[in-house]
């Protein structure tokens, strides 16, 4: 998507039977305070990543047809998967409260600060998307080959 870096997203569509299904995956802008640039890094992918229709991809190619009108759109398929380092934090704790919680397994009060929740909720990005309960610690910052967090 024209995104210079290692910051972008990428998708697949594809069809199986009558579903249309859609695969994205995103890396965002990172840095606790580059939360608007996040939001805005998935409203670029909602509105710039296209497809073409698959069963008029090869009438297309042969004919010289305009195929701006085969493309769809990112919200055209039945069902979204997003996976990605969306690089969200958690916000408005520090660091010390943050691992307190972490080491409690006490991961709803550590949602209340996460900023995609908060996001989602006032409905500023992935509107209308669902996210499964989150029952694991954040792997940020996880020290390789060890069962603690770089500081």
């Amino acid at each position: 998507m024209d995104t210079l870096g290692n910051k972008g997203s990428v998708g697949v569509s594809m069809r199986i039977h009558e579903t249309r299904l859609c695969f994205v995956c995103s890396h965002f802008a990172a840095d606790t305070d580059k939360l608007e640039k996040r939001n805005s890094d998935y409203r670029a992918t909602k509105m710039r990543l296209k497809f073409i229709d698959e069963a008029k991809q090869a009438a297309v190619a042969l004919s010289g047809l305009d195929e701006e009108q085969y493309k769809f759109d990112l919200d055209d398929h039945d069902a979204i998967f997003w996976f990605g380092d969306l690089n969200y934090r958690v916000d408005k704790m520090s660091i010390t409260d943050s691992f307190k919680h972490i080491y409690a397994n006490n991961f709803d009060y550590l949602i209340k600060y996460d900023q995609l929740s908060s996001e989602r909720e006032m409905r500023r990005v992935f509107e209308d998307y669902q996210e499964g309960k989150i029952d694991f610690k954040p792997t940020y910052k996880f020290l390789i080959k060890s069962g603690a967090y770089e500081k």
